[in-house]
């Protein structure tokens, strides 16, 4: 069941709430949840980078076919 922004927004809210209670810095503990998911699961990110570096072309599109030198212009 995919879930709608009004419940998305009450959660966080609530869960925000309770963070704060207990002591605990959401965007902190927001970044711990994203640091632990990237942690566990390094082997599939080292895998698909390796695949991305055999196969220019499809670096090419998962950038949008911009090369790193236009992307980094687009942030000046």
């Amino acid at each position: 069941m995919a879930v709608n922004k009004g419940d998305l927004s009450r959660t966080r809210k609530l869960a925000t709430t309770v963070l704060k209670i207990s002591g605990v810095d959401p965007d902190q503990w927001l970044y711990d949840q994203y640091q632990a998911v990237i942690d566990e699961n390094t082997d599939t990110i080292v895998k698909a980078l390796g695949q991305v570096a055999k196969n220019p072309l499809a670096a090419n599109t998962l950038n949008g076919g911009k090369s790193a030198v236009e992307r980094s212009q687009q942030h000046e």
